[in-house]
């Protein structure tokens, strides 16, 4: 550990952005944001991963607290068009670190075994709050932009919590989906979010984690980004298993045009700007999935939409989301003004198929 990093603002913050500039240019951009203390997210700004001043520029301008990155890695600098994923979990267990530690260590020794990763591919990082983040870099599977991706990381977090790995959020994968800075401070714990190696992770309890959060970390250690067939052979695989899978249940392709003629009533779109209520979200997230696979959209960005109305007031049962968008799968449709999630937005005078409906109504 030579002086020079320790000098740094942030000992080894750019560490991470910079080691793998070997990787695919054509996916080198991300968004940095911010959350302010009065809650309020900034975000769109867009830097190359490479751009090692410019990210610690942004840290120093939030004084390194709460800043975050998008996990996905753009071909532009804007969130709309192609992306990659590096393979992430976040287990989170609000009152008890210990427990998240445990099943932490459960889902690398899962990936070490059927994946074949070896120990030092793998980015295990403590939040800085209640759970901890791992992270196989993209570089690692030579990850390629695919519309199965999300599809793919869900399916394997729903096999690691089956499995035994407690506490895994299943809400983090979405496009969109921002990730705490390595070595920022989280804004309610006071804690860095820090880099562990795997014996680390395995053999130190939570309270000493915590005490070796108290300040950032260099990264000496930092896990090893570079090409494992074995990884890369997986992902391929797993890939094209998720596609065949979505040809069999017949899921239309991502982002789908709309049906010919059919305009989004003001009912769904109000839905899918508000803050629901407590009691009101089951139903409404129904009537959102039955209505969006009506239009033929793909059940991931069913999930990237509903997950975005959800983090605004989350939901207690996360695994609904999923059962929300399977059953709207299987029963698509726009039950309109029946329908009393949606008549809760209803808004007759701006919405034609109200004033359809009137006419109807008249002319009989």
């Amino acid at each position: 550990m030579g002086q020079d990093r320790h000098d740094a603002p942030y000992p080894g913050i750019e560490n991470k952005m910079t080691v793998t500039q070997s990787q695919n240019k054509a996916y080198n951009w991300i968004e940095l944001a911010a959350l302010l203390p009065n809650g309020k997210m900034v975000r769109g700004h867009y830097i190359r991963r490479d751009d090692s001043a410019g990210i610690a520029a942004r840290r120093r301008c939030f004084l390194n607290t709460d800043v975050f990155s998008s996990i996905a890695r753009y071909a532009a600098p804007n969130n709309g068009g192609p992306f990659i994923l590096p393979l992430h979990f976040d287990i989170d267990c609000p009152d008890d670190l210990e427990t998240a530690r445990r099943s932490t260590i459960t889902l690398c020794e899962m990936l070490m075994d059927r994946i074949r990763l070896p120990q030092d591919c793998l980015d295990i990082d403590f939040s800085g709050c209640k759970g901890f983040h791992v992270v196989v870099d993209c570089e690692v599977f030579r990850a390629f932009a695919s519309p199965q991706t999300l599809g793919l990381y869900r399916r394997m977090a729903r096999r690691a919590r089956d499995a035994g790995v407690l506490h895994i959020d299943q809400s983090v994968y979405t496009r969109k989906r921002l990730w705490r800075l390595v070595n920022s401070r989280h804004g309610k714990s006071g804690l860095f979010k820090i880099p562990l190696i795997y014996e680390e992770l395995r053999d130190i309890s939570a309270e000493g984690i915590k005490l070796l959060a108290a300040h950032p970390r260099p990264e000496d250690s930092l896990a090893r980004h570079q090409e494992c067939e074995e990884a890369v052979q997986w992902y391929r695989q797993a890939i094209a298993a998720v596609a065949r899978l979505e040809r069999h249940s017949g899921h239309a392709t991502r982002n789908a045009k709309f049906r010919r003629g059919w305009r989004v009533p003001p009912c769904i779109k109000a839905m899918e700007k508000a803050v629901l209520p407590d009691g009101a979200r089951h139903q409404t997230y129904l009537s959102l999935a039955r209505f969006w696979r009506w239009l033929g959209m793909h059940p991931d960005e069913m999930h990237e939409r509903i997950s975005a109305i959800d983090s605004r007031n989350l939901i207690r049962d996360p695994d609904y989301i999923e059962r929300a968008i399977k059953w709207g799968c299987e029963h698509p449709g726009f039950p309109g003004c029946n329908d009393e999630s949606l008549r809760r937005y209803c808004r007759p005078e701006k919405c034609f198929y109200a004033k359809l409906k009137r006419s109807q109504n008249t002319d009989r």
